[in-house]
């Protein structure tokens, strides 16, 4: 299996976090729908956005997601 390189933006999650439940898309604003794959880490979440279908890993301990990258952006790297 090849290791692939891919730069991730770290975003700031602006004001208060009054849990997951209102964190909006970057992109186009809308909310995200927040996931918690893993009940062992509570503060370690996947944000999905069903207007542009972006997914965001969040780390709501320290307010801050990185959009993951889409299909088209994992092939073309």
């Amino acid at each position: 299996m090849a290791s692939v390189p891919l730069a991730l933006k770290r975003i700031r999650l602006a004001g208060e976090l009054n849990g997951p439940a209102g964190v909006r898309c970057p992109a186009c604003r809308d909310y995200l729908f927040i996931h918690q794959p893993d009940e062992e880490c509570p503060d370690r979440l996947l944000g999905t956005c069903d207007e542009c279908r972006a997914w965001f890993l969040i780390d709501a301990a320290g307010k801050v997601m990185v959009r993951l990258p889409d299909e088209e952006e994992l092939r073309d790297s």
